[in-house]
């Protein structure tokens, strides 16, 4: 039994993408193993090949059947170990990566907070485990809605891992990444943009600018310059990235198609719409061919391309892709995970622009109550469901519908990002326009004179 286990183990590719159908059989082998043994007890004897095995099925986006396989090998572990013991809570660590990309995202931050709670007690606040523990628990945080939480996490974490692996390691830089990818959640894209370059040139210096570790940092830089609007700096940083990636990797690593759909969004940005659409088109097409039509990057590279379609006046591809791929994240996520809303929501907006306002406003308030209900009525995804909701209300003529939202949407923005934000000056602006429109002058005025804005 070990020795198969570990012939298996031994076979098994490092990125299940390279071999999908090897990864497929390799999974059904275990699966055989296990059921010929039959008993929990080996599961400590083979606990790699068990871990691989799951998280095989995270990396092919099998996300329903990768959240039963952590609940089940958790049990096993607890019954056989013991709660409190490290293997154990390392399985427990990779279910709650399983909870998040199921959309259980209260629940995975629930079990990493118990992971890292755990890994405290048993080997200290200090120790590295715990410490990756933590850092786990951020980016829950951060996918749950809870930015700040997260930021407070890692800022400490930061603190710690500087004292214990020093000023330049890989675990602090790796940290101050995701720190930065905090920032950049709650609209602190100044601070975001500082701590990548630094690590980006702390990365250079030590590693040379085609290590893997400074392209992803560059890549991740370039990103946050298009969504601070700086797309010049976007689209010269995504660039070089690209290039960086197909030299090391080639054009169809999972590393190169993000850096590539990243530089497609800046090429959209800056109105260079036939080049956004032919690198969407390839993305797309190497993530089908890599992970599948339902994988959630094959959807999200088809619902890139699809707003691609749609800015170049091509409303019909982009109103069927948009369709396919909410369909798609339905049928393989369920209706109210978030990514599924999104793509309703990106739909709705479509929908909206070509007159169909009563099926846009129908979608778009099933995905404001969803989202509030799953980040909270403060989380940017919710405040941009609702702020879509009052324009489709607004188009619609329904003014004190759109006002009453708009007015608390300017607000929630004011409060969580700043009055100088664009995403706040954008929503005074709508509200202001909301304000003339019903005779409202007075206090369109005073909008007009508090952000230096003119309502025409």
């Amino acid at each position: 039994m070990t020795a198969a286990a570990y012939a298996l183990l031994e076979v098994w590719p490092e990125e299940d993408h390279m071999a999908p159908d090897l990864g497929t059989a390799l999974r059904a082998n275990v699966d055989t193993l296990a059921n010929c043994v039959g008993a929990p007890r080996w599961s400590a004897i083979v606990h790699p090949l068990l871990y691989r095995h799951g998280t095989s099925l995270l990396e092919a986006g099998l996300y329903p059947a990768a959240l039963d396989y952590w609940r089940r090998l958790t049990c096993q572990y607890e019954q056989l170990l013991g709660k409190n013991d490290l293997a154990t809570l390392s399985v427990r660590d990779k279910l709650a990566t399983a909870c998040w990309r199921a959309g259980l995202l209260e629940e995975a931050v629930d079990i990493h907070r118990q992971v890292a709670k755990k890994r405290k007690r048993r080997l200290g606040r200090n120790h590295p485990d715990t410490l990756t523990a933590i850092g786990n628990l951020a980016v829950s945080c951060r996918s749950a809605g809870n930015g700040d939480k997260a930021i407070v996490l890692l800022e400490r974490n930061a603190i710690k891992l500087e004292k214990v692996h020093g000023g330049d390691s890989p675990e602090l830089l790796n940290c101050l990444n995701n720190l930065a990818t905090a920032y950049g959640h709650v609209g602190q894209l100044g601070p975001a943009i500082e701590i990548l370059e630094i690590v980006a040139a702390k990365y250079a210096l030590a590693l040379g600018s085609r290590d893997p570790a400074a392209l992803i940092t560059c890549s991740n830089l370039g990103a946050h310059y298009h969504l601070a609007g700086r797309n010049h700096d976007a689209i010269e940083m995504l660039e070089q990235s690209v290039a960086g990636f197909d030299e090391v990797f080639g054009v169809n690593h999972p590393e190169t198609l993000t850096a590539s759909l990243n530089l497609a969004s800046a090429y959209q940005a800056a109105g260079r719409l036939g080049e956004s659409i032919a690198f969407e088109e390839r993305v797309a097409d190497a993530r089908e061919r890599q992970l599948g039509p339902d994988h959630a990057e094959t959807l999200n590279s088809r619902a890139a391309l699809a707003r691609s379609y749609c800015a170049a006046g091509r409303i019909d591809d982009g109103i069927a892709l948009m369709d396919y791929v909410a369909r798609g994240f339905g049928n393989a996520l369920g209706q109210d995970h978030p990514e599924c809303l999104i793509a309703y929501a990106n739909l709705a907006v479509v929908y909206r622009q070509i007159g169909r306002v009563g099926e846009a406003i129908e979608i778009q308030e099933r995905v404001a109550v969803a989202f509030e209900e799953i980040f909270g009525n403060g989380h940017p995804h919710a405040l941009l469901a609702r702020g879509n909701l009052a324009t489709s209300y607004w188009k619609a003529g329904r003014l004190a519908e759109a006002i009453s939202i708009e007015e608390q949407v300017a607000d929630a923005y004011e409060r969580l990002l700043g009055i100088d934000h664009p995403l706040t000056v954008n929503a005074y602006g709508n509200l202001a326009v909301s304000y003339r429109s019903v005779g409202r002058l007075a206090e369109c005025a005073a909008i007009e004179e508090r952000f230096e804005i003119v309502i025409e």
